[in-house]
C-alpha cells in the first residue's frame, strides 16, 4: 500500500510538470522553433553520449495522428516495443499515460499555435 503510495505521488508530481513545461513551452513561442527530425533527434542523443544500439525514436503521439517531430513528443524506446506499439495510443496510454498526455498536448498547441 505504502509503494501505491509513493508511485502516485510520484506521477502526480511528473504531471504537474509536464503540464507546466508544455504550458510554458507553449506560451514561449518557442515550440515552433524547436521542431527537430527524427534523424537530427537521434543524431543529436548520439553526440550527448547516449548508446541508441537497438532504440528507436518514437513520437509519443504518433505523427499519423497530428503529432509533431519535435523533442518533447520523442522518447527513446527498445525497438521492439515501439514496433509491438505501433500507433496504438491505447496501448501507449496503458503502459506511458503521462508521455502520451505530453505528446498530444504539445502536438496540439503546435497545430493551434504554428
Amino acid at each position: 500500500f505504502q509503494a501505491a503510495i509513493a508511485d502516485f505521488q510520484q506521477a502526480e508530481r511528473r504531471y504537474r510538470l509536464t503540464v507546466l513545461l508544455v504550458a510554458a513551452v507553449a506560451a514561449s513561442g518557442h515550440l515552433c522553433t524547436t521542431t527537430v527530425s527524427t534523424r537530427n533527434f537521434r543524431a543529436q542523443l548520439r553526440a550527448d553520449g547516449v548508446d541508441l544500439g537497438g532504440k528507436d525514436i518514437d513520437h509519443i503521439w504518433p505523427r499519423s495522428l497530428g503529432g509533431i517531430d519535435h523533442p518533447l513528443n520523442y522518447q527513446v524506446l527498445d525497438s521492439h516495443l515501439n514496433r509491438s506499439l505501433g500507433a496504438g495510443v491505447v496501448q501507449k496510454f496503458l503502459t506511458q499515460p503521462l508521455a502520451l498526455v505530453q505528446g498530444l498536448a504539445v502536438s496540439a498547441l503546435s497545430t493551434l499555435s504554428c
